[in-house]
């Protein structure tokens, strides 16, 4: 079976109907997008404080992953949602969900060791 290819003019919409069909299509843009600004931000951080460890580590595999997405997002758009990567943005987001948990912990352990106590 033959796959027919339709080429859509795009041209004449306004900028939100384009986003309203780029959010149609690929719900899950925006989130990899504000996810990938947010892994900029704290990897940038990190390094200025030398901390992050694992951390630091999974979230820049994370998003190199989302600039993956990106990029076979701009080439095949419609066959993104099936490639592997989307499995590997869900195991790294779990990943980096236990880490900063585990994270948070470390700090909050090392704050009240060092307060002294009543």
């Amino acid at each position: 079976a033959e796959v027919e290819t339709v080429k859509r003019d795009l041209s004449k919409l306004s900028r939100e109907q384009k986003l309203e069909i780029l959010d149609a299509e690929s719900p899950e843009l925006q989130i990899l997008l504000e996810e990938l600004k947010e892994n900029l931000e704290y990897l940038s951080h990190s390094r200025k404080n030398g901390t992050g460890g694992n951390t630091r580590f999974a979230s820049g595999c994370y998003a190199v992953n989302i600039a993956f997405y990106l990029l076979l997002k701009t080439t095949n758009a419609h066959e993104v949602r099936e490639h592997p990567v989307m499995g590997r943005l869900r195991v790294l987001r779990e990943t980096l969900e236990v880490l900063r948990e585990a994270e948070g912990e470390e700090e909050l352990e090392e704050e009240a060791g060092a307060r002294p106590e009543k």
